[in-house]
């Protein structure tokens, strides 16, 4: 079994403008979500956030009619050379529920979700 195999939840990959709040700092990314996931998100980045920091995670979703977007509460939980990994700790009931909603339109295995 390989790694991506272990992995309990499922990934997709997505493109959007982040906004990551931390420590008095805001990291602003234009389409730099390698993937994304219920648990958590690889950001592609060349800029390191230092493990173990909170964050706040805004991402703003285009193509819809009425400004959308996710907000999460995560900390900072790997870093690799494309960039870092936040496992998210919360996050209100629309973002769930539109996390899950994007998660379920992008991937091939809609009943892992």
């Amino acid at each position: 079994m390989n790694k991506t195999e272990k992995r309990k939840n499922v990934r997709v990959p997505f493109r959007s403008e982040i906004v990551i709040q931390y420590n008095r700092k805001e990291l602003h990314l234009e389409g730099d979500s390698v993937n994304l996931s219920m648990g958590g998100m690889l950001v592609e980045s060349r800029e390191r956030i230092p493990l173990g920091t909170s964050c706040r995670i805004q991402v703003k979703l285009t193509g819809t009619q009425e400004p959308m977007g996710l907000s999460m509460q995560g900390t900072v939980v790997r870093h690799d050379p494309a960039g870092f990994g936040i496992h998210f700790e919360e996050m209100d009931l629309d973002s769930y529920s539109l996390l899950k909603e994007i998660i379920r339109h992008n991937t091939s295995e809609p009943d892992r979700i």
